[in-house]
């Protein structure tokens, strides 16, 4: 078994879906934190817990495992922090251009060896959301075409809310330019 501790998940999600999520993770770990973007004012991350108060990369950070969090200096005086390893990245939703709810993702990693406690919270975090979301979908084709339901995919989970708009016809789904519909 190789020591690095990879996972990634494709969320489909409304911002209530999110908050959802996010009420979740810290019914289970109260310590966990947002940090709402990758550059911060100083070399200490601003911290939030609500998405709604982060941009389109956020980032799920609990300091009892890493009380503080490496950054560096870009050339312009911007200061960066981690985009995974001690944090967990969060690529939220974002609607596209046919008013489609575009496919977002959670992604993490950690080393098996030197970190265990993160190893851990990446692997319970990703049990939270696959009992907080479903993954019944199926491709459907070009989001610019008319359906043509196609074979189901597994690899996407969607939220509540979002899952119940697209029911009901009020939001199209997509992975990129594909088309995805609830079964």
């Amino acid at each position: 078994m190789g020591r690095e501790f990879a996972r990634r998940i494709n969320l489909l999600m409304l911002p209530e879906d999110e908050e959802d999520l996010v009420a979740a993770v810290r019914a289970r770990f109260p310590e966990m934190v947002l940090i709402p973007s990758y550059f911060w004012p100083t070399h200490q991350p601003p911290v939030t817990t609500r998405l709604a108060d982060c941009e389109q990369l956020a980032f799920l950070w609990d300091p009892t495992i890493c009380p503080t969090l490496p950054t560096h200096v870009r050339a312009n005086g911007a200061i960066a922090g981690p985009m995974v390893g001690p944090v967990i990245q969060w690529l939220r939703c974002k609607r596209g251009r046919f008013n489609e709810l575009q496919v977002g993702s959670l992604g993490a990693s950690a080393d098996r060896i030197r970190d265990p406690q993160m190893t851990r919270r990446i692997a319970a975090v990703w049990r939270i959301v696959k009992k907080h979301t479903s993954n019944n979908l199926r491709l459907a084709g070009p989001i610019e075409e008319p359906p043509t339901p196609d074979q189901a995919i597994r690899d996407t989970w969607i939220g509540a809310h979002a899952l119940a708009a697209a029911r009901a016809g009020d939001l199209a789904l997509a992975d990129i330019r594909v088309r995805l519909l609830p079964t």
